[in-house]
């Protein structure tokens, strides 16, 4: 019997990994299991960490752009997954992600592929929906080849600001309906079992002005602001004070889209802390990773505009003289 696959999607700080978690302790806590398999910029381990306890197996896979630098390694490990022991296929692509190649690739591939029905959902940031400048066709994108959405940080926005949201997310994407962490658990459990989901259709390639081969991709103005964004990572000292990560995370520029920091903390010893900021917003709770020692304490950004000489200046002035030395060895 083929393996259900579900990509996730959404911009950067929409929720992803979160909702990711969520589904796979959803999912063994009603008896099944999931494989995943995670697509970020510079160490997708991070968040592999995170979910360690809950994944039947995790595969993180580093690639700017999925479809282009990262797609034979992608497609590898679906081979590999779609013979793991878990129940479903668990898939989530980087925040500036272009599904519609890798969907295509997917599609052309099924025969060879053991995964089916094939399925995305895609996380919207409420805050920020529609509001991305330059960059908010990506997100659109996102939308756009996904059978299913939700609207994440809803509680962050008023009742109007959420009408004009979903309003928008229903004139981008009528096709696509609107579901919850239940309502796609549900849909998931029913597709383990074989029975046809009541929602969440398999997701396919849009049509309309939509390129359809890779060779489009060339002269595709949407996929081309995907290859903006770099990643890179910075070595951090063994142990630092909470109050200089977020004072860090705090004085980075705001084109910094993501910045994660995986550090140990001098006021809780023991497991390494995972700090998190997306663009402007708040910096979140800290997550507590277990069992990430073979993972460095490290800096990682995000941004269409990498200038490591701001980046290196702000982490010598909150973390002082070791962590200089590290940046020297590490140039």
């Amino acid at each position: 019997m083929a393996k259900p696959l579900l990509f996730v999607t959404g911009f950067f700080g929409a929720g992803k990994t979160t909702l990711l978690r969520s589904l796979a302790a959803g999912l063994r806590k009603r008896g099944y299991s999931a494989d995943v398999i995670l697509n970020d910029y510079a160490d997708a381990r991070l968040d592999a960490a995170t979910l360690e306890c809950y994944a039947a197996s995790i595969a993180p896979i580093a690639a700017s752009c999925a479809c282009c630098g990262g797609l034979e390694e992608l497609m590898s490990l679906c081979r590999s997954a779609s013979q793991a022991s878990g129940d479903i296929l668990l898939i989530e692509l980087n925040g500036s992600a272009d599904p519609l190649p890798i969907l295509e690739t997917f599609t052309v591939s099924a025969t060879e592929l053991d995964l089916s029905p094939r399925l995305q959902v895609n996380l919207v940031d409420g805050r920020h929906w529609g509001q991305r400048d330059r960059w908010t066709p990506i997100e659109k994108r996102q939308l756009e080849t996904s059978g299913a959405w939700i609207l994440s940080h809803r509680e962050s926005i008023n009742d109007e600001r959420e009408k004009a949201v979903t309003d928008g997310i229903r004139a981008a994407a009528p096709c696509a309906a609107e579901t919850n962490l239940e309502g796609l658990l549900d849909t998931l459990i029913q597709q383990i079992k074989g029975e046809a989901p009541s929602s969440l259709p398999g997701t396919s390639p849009p049509g309309g002005d939509t390129p359809s081969s890779r060779g489009d991709l060339i002269s595709d103005t949407v996929h081309q602001l995907t290859h903006h964004f770099e990643g890179w990572t910075v070595p951090l000292p063994g142990r630092v004070r909470q109050r200089s990560v977020e004072k860090l995370l705090a004085d980075l520029p705001d084109w910094v889209v993501r910045i994660k920091v995986l550090v140990k903390l001098i006021e809780n010893p023991g497991d390494k802390w995972l700090f998190q900021r997306s663009g402007t917003d708040p910096v979140s709770e800290p997550v507590r990773v277990a069992g990430a020692e073979h993972i460095s304490n490290s800096l990682i950004c995000i941004g269409p505009k990498p200038d490591s000489e701001i980046i290196n200046e702000l982490i010598c002035k909150h973390f002082g003289g070791e962590a200089e030395a590290l940046l020297k060895r590490s140039q």
